[in-house]
């Protein structure tokens, strides 16, 4: 069972997806597409068959785009945060709601849906990290954020 939060009317915030039940789940809530940042490690250690899931997806209409940034690895988050983040901006403008998930939903999501606030919504990192902890319980990596904002 997935555990999401609603950060703004096109994207919630939440926890991996495991199974077929998770992703119609996420259709019902009104998503209309996902952006995973788990990677392939995080599927061997959680048993998520990622194909059959990615498979399922499609077939209920809820494409699945996927930039896996590594678990507690500033570096990684670093190198790889804005490419999620135009993803989710590209997606969003054509019209998706977006699920956006790392494994937990505690630092890698609120990561990125915070660089995403503030690079294309014009928040303050404060303004987004407030916004994004209000709706749930979260540690977004500011010292991350704030320095590819800044790059």
């Amino acid at each position: 069972m997935i555990e999401f939060s609603k950060i703004t009317p096109e994207l919630f915030v939440g926890t991996c997806p495991r199974t077929v039940i998770d992703l119609n789940q996420i259709r019902l809530m009104g998503a209309t597409g996902i952006v995973s940042l788990q990677t392939d490690d995080d599927f061997r250690n959680w048993d998520i068959d990622f194909a059959a899931l990615e498979k399922a997806s499609y077939e209920i209409e809820l494409p699945i785009a996927r930039y896996p940034i590594v678990d507690f690895d500033d570096q990684d988050l670093k190198a790889r945060l804005l490419c999620a983040v135009d993803t989710i901006y590209r997606m969003i403008a054509v019209g998706h709601r977006l699920y956006l998930h790392c494994t937990a939903g505690q630092e890698r999501a609120p990561s990125v849906a915070v660089t995403y606030l503030c690079k294309y919504k014009n928040m303050t990192l404060q303004e987004a990290v407030s916004l994004v902890r209000s709706a749930r319980d979260c540690s977004p990596k500011q010292s991350i954020i704030k320095a590819v904002l800044d790059a």
